[in-house]
């Protein structure tokens, strides 16, 4: 729990940057709204079930294919309206492998949405999100519907590419008190098309 609240407060600090900087003109030259549509990537994920001691921890590539990207900042020529200046919709799918070699493959397809905590970002790095993911989980003689809210940084957010971390806690419907826990993932999505 310590850790989380670590990162709250990290998070927190990156998105003060923001609000502290000039409204000169020179804040607004050279920034660049834009919208983005299919951006296939790939990642990494690791996920931390509560009951590691029989099921391990699982580790695996994710392929995730953003369906809808934003990017809004500040402009003098409109009315500001309260929004997070990062949107991100997406999909993945993974099938991880355990560190436990008894236990079996998992798969994870899962649907998401980010959103920046901050609603003026001008810079294209270090911009902190957070969101929720909705699936499923399913192994070979189980399956179940699992939520995760999740929080993290877009390292790089620009119209041509995105890199993202994020952390997230995972509630599962069935078998609560085993397959709950945490889920970490790194992904880089790419713009293919314009």
């Amino acid at each position: 729990m310590k850790h989380i609240y670590t990162l709250f407060l990290l998070l927190s600090v990156i998105s003060q940057k923001s609000l502290c900087q000039d409204s000169s003109a020179s804040y607004y030259s050279g920034y660049d709204e834009w919208d983005d549509y299919f951006m296939p990537g790939i990642g990494y994920r690791s996920y931390y079930p509560i009951n590691k001691k029989d099921l391990g921890v699982y580790n695996g590539f994710v392929t995730e294919f953003v369906i809808y990207a934003r990017a809004k900042g500040k402009n003098k020529n409109h009315i500001y309206t309260p929004s997070p200046s990062r949107v991100k919709t997406y999909g993945n799918l993974c099938i991880l492998n355990s560190t436990e070699p008894t236990a079996k493959k998992i798969f994870f397809s899962n649907i998401g949405i980010n959103l920046s905590f901050e609603g003026r970002a001008q810079r294209k790095y270090c911009i902190p999100i957070f969101g929720l993911e909705v699936g499923g989980l399913y192994q070979r003689n189980f399956s179940t519907f699992q939520f995760s809210p999740t929080v993290g940084v877009q390292l790089l957010s620009n119209k041509k590419a995105l890199l993202s971390i994020q952390g997230s806690k995972l509630y599962t419907n069935k078998l609560f008190d085993e397959y709950s826990g945490f889920t970490v993932s790194a992904t880089f999505n790419v713009l293919l098309w314009n």
